[in-house]
């Protein structure tokens, strides 16, 4: 791709200073740790700080980064450098599903509007037929820019060039993972019942060659081929399922191929395609309530001992547009190439694109494009070419073993994991969040999860969110943690016995913080990529120290000869104590990514006992995947929804008030007056019991579990590294009976003096409090010489009339 996208000058990404990645690490780490744990923690960082060879590893980065040249500190993990180490951007391989987010999308938009939907084949010439034109404008330099949403920053346009004709592949040497393209990749990929068939879409000069009619055609000839091929012929083979396998068994399978010319050339077809075309044979799995699923990593299925599921039929180490055969489509993508904002413009404009193509057939007007002047298709006396099967040569018996192995281990994966997909309707959406709530949508979900996490579990768990570093020259994303001390209080206290009122408020603090979190990784002073590129930075020390070999005052990168001392001689990068571990293999994975135009958004787990979440927040529901194996997904969907309830409760009895503060001055009021009567002995109290689910109706969804708030002092042994948090009353109105509440003296008391006093509008926003949020330590008195401040409009003077006053 010779063109570029118009792009302004953006910032340079340079590297955090390492007192403050140490501090952020440390701020993410104490939450997972016991008291004794994290002063152990502690020393293990300072010692790191103090490190000979991590210092010297930081010069190395910061004359890297410092250099005119470097746009961002990061490229020198990337391909722009010819060198064997892992691309900073790859995923783990191992003991999980492959680490490939996808997006569901929406139905065409045709199925409304005709008696007739959309055929498989129908949608996939549609879907094949926007996605050239997306890439010939992005090849032509005419895609216009990205920008932040409030500010209108131009955004680094960089990864779309990794988008197509990109491959991830083992790095020659090593342990390594890396990408490779072909900027002048012409042809596509379609794979059908582990079938490969290549066909050239464009020619030499980025014309298109074949119109939507002309793609079905082939389309349904592959389909027809591909329902008539015997899967359970032995010595048919399923190749793609090398792409799903670990590290070494992957590298292994693709070295063989490459022994062979045949296998090597079909292979190197595969690598260099603009992107691969699934087009998924089985019906029966279409009705089946983990479908999106199904249609994504595929499903297991035997027949006479062989694997004939759609699983075997994915290729993971590219961008996939897969079509099941009631034509609903997922697009699934290789993380190592690219990110989800990227791939989530290119789907917004495919799916665009499908929109206006109606809107050209009603109104016989071309102008209904995303692209009027960049599309050109070849000319009528191009000779085109046809459709091109692959043949595999499965003579050598080492390279069977391969490919059975890496097959029979993807189908215990897709076996083990469970996913489950949830639309939340109720006390949720943008909307609600914005426009109500006056809180980050995104920060609220996450604080959501990592409530109903501790809900469940009584700890906080290692939680990573992606964010984007677009912001930045050549910037991609950024691992961002959402765990620390102050989100773990706000999880305890919201499922304790404190008020309403600091309930709501720590609600507010809790967005604040991962708005603080957020921001800080945006803005290039996350820890994520900084601990990481030591870490590459140590294994690429030969590379690095070459580069650098001219550089007077700068110590060469030493090598540790024994690699058994490499804990001792580098602490905290190479699992020193696990520490690494614990926070770079999350417990939860938790990534926003979405718009209208799709249906659901799926991730991975980054660790085999943790927890995959995908969610887009529309205007009024969030639609959300959650994926583990052997975890409890849907009792984690139930408590998520308690909590967005929860939520909602708070902002109705004290949000909702415009001005907080004066709500908390009049509560705090309301506790010094005296609610003695004169009868000493009739002194009312309540209790919560945890087997009263505490809802605010008998809705099960509002409950928890069947177990109701628990006393402060119980969570301590909930979490070792909490502090012991202060006593305080809650309302505990909830599960309570407001009936048993009016029968206190106490109680009426206090009703009867402030029923005469407050507006119908006010008094029933108190009808939520209950003798508990009130002390004995000042007389009723009091009352005359009170004052609320409700807000700028409305002002009431207890013990006056009620005036109502504009400003």
């Amino acid at each position: 791709m010779t063109a570029s996208i118009p792009e302004r000058v953006l910032p340079k990404l340079t590297i955090p200073p390492l007192e403050h990645s140490i501090e952020a690490f440390l701020s993410a780490l104490k939450p997972l740790q016991s008291p004794e744990n994290y002063l152990s923690s502690v020393e293990t960082l300072s010692n790191f700080k103090e490190n000979e060879i991590i210092n010297i590893l930081q010069q190395h980065l910061e004359k890297y980064s410092s250099d005119l040249n470097t746009k961002n500190y990061l490229d020198l993990f990337s391909n722009v450098r010819n060198h064997n180490a892992t691309n900073i951007y790859s995923e783990y391989r191992g003991k999980i599903l492959p680490r490939n987010p996808y997006f569901i999308l929406e139905a065409d938009p045709k199925s409304k509007f005709s008696i007739f939907p959309p055929t498989q084949t129908e949608r996939a010439s549609v879907l094949v037929s926007s996605a050239l034109k997306f890439i010939v404008s992005l090849r032509k330099g005419k895609i216009p820019n990205d920008v932040t949403p409030k500010s209108g920053n131009p955004l680094s346009t960089r990864s779309y060039y990794n988008l197509f004709g990109t491959t991830r592949f083992p790095s020659n040497r090593g342990h390594g993972i890396n990408i490779k393209q072909d900027q002048k990749s012409k042809h596509l990929v379609i794979l059908s019942n582990t079938q490969f068939w290549i066909l050239q879409v464009l020619d030499d000069d980025n014309n298109i060659i074949f119109k939507e009619n002309e793609l079905e055609i082939f389309f349904q000839k592959i389909v027809y081929d591909a329902q008539n091929f015997n899967t359970l012929d032995p010595t048919k083979v399923a190749i793609a399922s090398i792409s799903s396998t670990n590290r070494t068994s992957w590298a292994s399978a693709r070295r063989l191929l490459n022994n062979n010319e045949t296998n090597s050339k079909n292979l190197n077809s595969i690598d260099t395609a603009l992107f691969v075309l699934n087009l998924d044979m089985d019906e029966s799995y279409l009705k089946d309530d983990n479908f999106p699923s199904s249609i994504a990593h595929g499903y297991s299925k035997i027949s006479q001992g062989f694997q004939v599921g759609s699983g075997i039929s994915r290729w993971y180490d590219k961008l996939q547009i897969i079509v099941a055969k009631n034509s609903k489509t997922c697009v699934m993508w290789e993380p190592t190439s690219c990110d989800g904002t990227t791939v989530l413009r290119f789907v917004s404009d495919i799916y665009t694109d499908t929109i206006l193509r109606l809107a050209i057939k009603i109104n016989n007007n071309s102008r209904f494009s995303l692209w009027l002047d960049d599309i050109k298709y070849v000319s009528n006396d191009y000779k085109k070419p046809g459709l091109l099967k692959l043949k595999w040569d499965s003579s050598d018996i080492q390279l069977l073993k391969e490919i059975h192995l890496s097959e029979t281990r993807l189908g215990d994966m897709l076996c083990r994991y469970e996913h489950k997909y949830k639309n939340f309707t109720k006390h949720v959406g943008n909307n609600l969040f914005t426009q109500k709530y006056n809180l980050n949508p995104d920060s609220l979900v996450q604080l959501a999860i990592q409530i109903a996490f501790y809900a469940l579990y009584g700890k906080t768990p290692s939680t990573f969110e992606s964010v984007s570093t677009r912001r930045f020259e050549n910037g991609r994303s950024e691992m961002c943690s959402i765990q620390n001390d102050l989100i773990l209080n706000i999880s305890q206290n919201f499922i304790s016995n404190v008020s309403t009122i600091q309930r709501w408020s720590l609600i507010q603090k809790g967005i604040e913080e991962i708005n603080r979190l957020k921001s800080a990784s945006m803005h290039g002073r996350g820890f994520e990529k900084h601990f990481k590129a030591l870490k590459l930075a140590y294994i690429m020390r030969n590379y690095i120290n070459d580069l650098h070999k001219d550089v007077s005052n700068l110590p060469q990168i030493p090598e540790i000869e024994n690699l058994k001392d490499i804990e001792q001689k580098i602490p905290l990068l190479f699992n020193e104590k696990g520490l690494y571990e614990l926070i770079f293999e999350p417990e939860i994975l938790a990534v926003n990514c979405g718009n209208p135009s799709l249906k659901f958004f799926s991730v991975t787990p980054a660790h085999p006992n943790g927890f995959g979440i995908g969610y887009i927040i529309k205007e009024d529901l969030i639609s959300l995947t959650i994926c583990s194996q052997f975890r409890q997904n849907e009792r984690f969907i139930h408590t998520l929804q308690w909590v967005f309830n929860e939520i909602y409760f708070l902002w109705k009895n004290v949000g909702k008030l415009k001005n907080h503060a004066s709500l908390v001055s009049a509560e705090e009021m309301l506790r010094t007056i005296s609610m003695a009567t004169g009868d000493s002995n009739n002194d009312s109290t309540f209790s919560m019991n945890r087997s009263e689910s505490l809802a605010v109706n008998n809705d099960p969804e509002y409950s928890l579990g069947g177990y109701g708030f628990f006393d402060v002092d119980d969570l301590q042994f909930r979490n070792q590294s909490t502090e012991a948090s202060t006593k305080i009353s809650r309302n505990a109105s909830y599960a309570q009976n407001l009936t048993s509440l009016q029968n206190s003296n106490h109680f009426n008391h206090l009703r009867k003096q402030l029923h005469s006093r407050l507006s119908d509008g006010f008094e029933n926003r108190l009808s939520g409090l209950n003798q508990n949020d009130f002390s004995e330590n000042e007389p009723v008195g009091e009352l005359q010489t009170k004052q609320f401040v409700l807000d700028k409009q409305l002002k009431l003077s207890i013990g006056n009339s009620i005036a109502l006053r504009e400003d």
